[in-house]
């Protein structure tokens, strides 16, 4: 299975805490480690087999730091 180890950065790419419900489009986010996490989240869906792909698509915590990725991306349009 490939490595989430580049997604656990999420919460300093944002600044934001998500347990204190932090508004997303407030957060102060470093555009190139959003960029990085970006990039890495892609390569784990692209790398990973059929088989893994079905057991992420299971894994609350990488669905939401695929969710948190995209609000950041959707915020910096």
């Amino acid at each position: 299975m490939a490595s989430l180890k580049g997604l656990k950065a999420t919460s300093v790419i944002s600044q934001a805490d998500p347990v204190q419900n932090v508004n997303i489009n407030t957060a102060n986010v470093d555009i190139n480690r959003l960029n990085a996490a970006i990039n890495a989240y892609n390569e784990i869906i692209r790398e990973s087999s059929p088989e893994t792909l079905k057991q992420l698509s299971k894994n609350e915590n990488f669905l939401e730091a695929g969710r948190v990725l995209r609000q950041l991306r959707a915020a910096l349009k």
